[in-house]
């Protein structure tokens, strides 16, 4: 398929999402549809709810690895993408995280656009 041409977009939907615990078997956070969808990132948060521990994390998309292995401290969040430099995503193509020790530390916080 291919990606829609986000300057004839009709519809641009804004969306916000908190994620479940970022495993060490990785964890889809996003996937845009297979047809006419393209998703803008705006923002991309990793919150570590550990009061005991740092944890990292690695991202990648479509299999590629944007960040490998940043630490995120204990009771501290990451800024990933930002509204300067955002991110999309295209279709059918996933964005994974993982963590490296521990299954109940990380979460993400995403905002998106759904351009169609």
């Amino acid at each position: 398929m291919a990606n829609p041409n986000i300057m004839t977009a009709t519809s641009v939907l804004g969306n916000s999402t908190v994620t479940s615990f970022i495993l060490r078997s990785g964890l889809t956070l996003l996937t845009a549809p297979a047809s006419g969808h393209v998703y803008r990132i705006i923002a991309l948060k990793f919150v570590n709810v550990s009061t005991s521990a740092a944890e990292n994390v690695t991202l990648t998309l479509g299999g590629g690895e944007i960040v490998r292995q940043i630490a995120v401290a204990q009771g501290a969040t990451l800024d990933v993408i930002t509204r300067d430099v955002p991110m999309y995503l295209e279709e059918s193509v996933a964005l994974v995280a993982t963590t490296v020790t521990a299954d109940d530390s990380l979460k993400a916080f995403i905002t998106y656009e759904d351009v169609s």
